[in-house]
């Protein structure tokens, strides 16, 4: 199974992982514990899930580690030229992937401030929805601006590579210069980045006590019975 292939199944068992308790979310008799339809629950749910998942992705490899983050080689690598051989294909592809990283940090202070895309009107569609429900919000709203953000991070970071391979392999782009690698990075590690937050609210939503967050606790832990 290739890197890609093993990328792509991570993404479709959290998918799949999120339909499920989706449905169990929405079956009668499944309510959450939930005392108060804040706001406050879904910020305080993408601030913890964002902040875990920049951690993550902003170490060495922590795109090429995680199971839903991980991406492949952008498109323009593909065009024309002699392909490369497996083993500097897959050095170019982890390179870049470690590149992104430097976006990952500049895409968390674009959540940390996105807490204002979160209505009181959206709470109880958020607390009561998916899995993901927070995170595919608040991308929604966004749009391309986690895109347009990581870029000048990105550039930097591939401008200070000295890995023969990349560096071998943007010299073999036609017509193309750092920014427009780093912009097609950035595309595909925006993508891994709402992965990555997605997974992560999944998380919280199944363990709340690991936050150690009194408003998510009473919102997504279990019931008391009386």
């Amino acid at each position: 199974m290739g890197a890609g292939d093993k990328g792509r199944l991570g993404r479709r068992k959290l998918l799949a992982g999120a339909g499920a308790m989706g449905l169990m979310f929405l079956m009668p008799g499944a309510a959450l514990a939930a005392p108060s339809l804040s706001p406050d629950v879904p910020r305080k749910l993408l601030r913890h899930a964002s902040e875990r998942a920049v951690t993550k992705l902003s170490q060495p490899d922590g795109f090429w580690d995680s199971p839903v983050a991980k991406f492949d080689l952008p498109e323009l690598f593909a065009k024309g030229g002699t392909p490369l051989p497996p083993t500097e294909r897959e050095q170019l592809q982890r390179r870049l992937n470690a590149a992104a990283g430097a976006g990952a940090i500049k895409a968390g202070q674009v959540l940390r401030g996105a807490n204002g895309q979160i209505k009181k009107s959206d709470a109880a569609g958020l607390i009561r929805g998916l899995p993901t429900s927070t995170t595919s919000h608040v991308r929604s709203r966004l749009g391309p601006k986690l895109i347009n953000e990581m870029i000048p991070a990105i550039e930097r970071a591939l401008k200070a590579e000295t890995d023969p391979v990349v560096v071998a392999a943007a010299a073999n782009l036609k017509d193309v210069g750092w920014r427009e690698v780093a912009q097609a990075i950035a595309v595909k590690a925006e993508s891994a980045v709402w992965y990555q937050v997605g997974a992560e609210e999944a998380e919280i939503r199944k363990d709340p006590t690991s936050t150690r967050d009194r408003t998510l606790i009473r919102a997504f832990g279990p019931q008391e019975t009386k």
